[in-house]
């Protein structure tokens, strides 16, 4: 009776032990100990231009005023993959120029 009790018990035991496999693959690389944070000024850069780009998408803007915001996006998503690169240099590069196209929208 033992046996028909245990045997019952193996598709219960399967389907929690795929489900912590899935689990485990689907759960995100942890940092390596050697991989350096970006730097203070970098994270703070990326948090305004995303604040300001925001802050432009509601107002009512002229042309050449939605070109700016429009070159301020592209900047911004180019500083976003280079910082996930972990090129800091160059993320930063990113985001200046689109805080400078961000500038040129003065609101």
């Amino acid at each position: 009776m033992s046996l028909v009790m245990g045997l019952a018990r193996w598709p219960i035991l399967i389907a929690i032990a795929a489900a912590v496999a899935m689990a485990l693959i689907t759960l995100p690389a942890p940092a390596h100990c050697g991989d350096p944070a970006p730097p203070p000024d970098l994270v703070r850069i990326e948090r305004l231009v995303g604040l300001r780009i925001a802050h432009a998408r509601d107002q009512d803007l002229g042309s050449e005023e939605r070109e700016s915001l429009l070159q301020a996006q592209q900047d911004d998503a180019l500083g976003e993959q280079a910082l996930k690169a972990r090129d800091y240099d160059k993320a930063m590069s990113y985001f200046q120029q689109a805080n400078v196209a961000l500038d040129r929208i003065g609101k």
